[in-house]
């Protein structure tokens, strides 16, 4: 396969022929349709705290379809169209269960969407409807996010609100976050966008 492969601090990402990737236990194979950039990718290729190291491949906000499973994999199928929740968990723990793989002793974030091909634990597959692109599928990680703001600002219905936002996913959050209010009747959203000074 081919991805685009760190090769260390401050260093570009280089395009490189790996092995397809065999999944383990609980694991599937996903062939990459569409990945997001985010900024948090552009930070680890700048920053030692993210702990990364040559030969990584990043990209957390991706979806396509599943084309191999490992030992064990029951909720998902070679032919279903995926989301795939960057955070990495054991699935199994109290936490995990209660649906806050972001509290599990074994979270970590997934990667891999810079590739043909990614592997990632069955429980991180989120099954796309039928109405849903695979594209639409890439962006279900950013819009998370906003609906968690939303959820978390403890708005009311008939409540203004002001959205403040950078960049692409930022921008996207805005736009998830008013939908959302919306659709709850939550919030009048007033939306400014910042643009970049270049």
């Amino acid at each position: 396969m081919r991805a685009a492969v760190f090769q260390g601090l401050h260093r570009p990402l280089a395009i490189e022929s790996l092995p397809d990737p065999t999944p383990r236990k609980g694991e599937v194979v996903v062939q990459v349709g569409r990945c997001g950039i985010c900024g948090s990718d552009l930070h680890m290729s700048e920053d030692s705290a993210f702990g990364k190291h040559p030969g990584d491949i990043f990209g957390h906000e991706f979806a396509g379809e599943v084309i191999a499973l490992g030992k064990g994999v029951e909720r998902v199928a070679p032919g279903d169209r995926v989301s795939v929740v960057p955070l990495a968990s054991c699935g199994h723990c109290p936490t995990c269960l209660a649906g806050e793989p972001a509290w599990c002793d074994r979270m970590a974030l997934q990667g891999g969407g810079y590739a043909e091909y990614a592997t990632s634990h069955e429980n991180q597959c989120v099954l796309l409807p039928k109405t849903a692109s695979i594209a639409d599928g890439a962006i279900v990680e950013p819009l998370a996010v906003a609906l968690h703001g939303v959820m978390l600002s403890g708005l009311a219905p008939g409540t203004g609100c002001w959205c403040w936002a950078r960049g692409r996913s930022g921008s996207a959050s805005p736009a998830g976050r008013a939908g959302w209010a919306r659709a709850r009747s939550w919030c009048r959203i007033s939306r400014a966008i910042r643009r970049n000074a270049r």
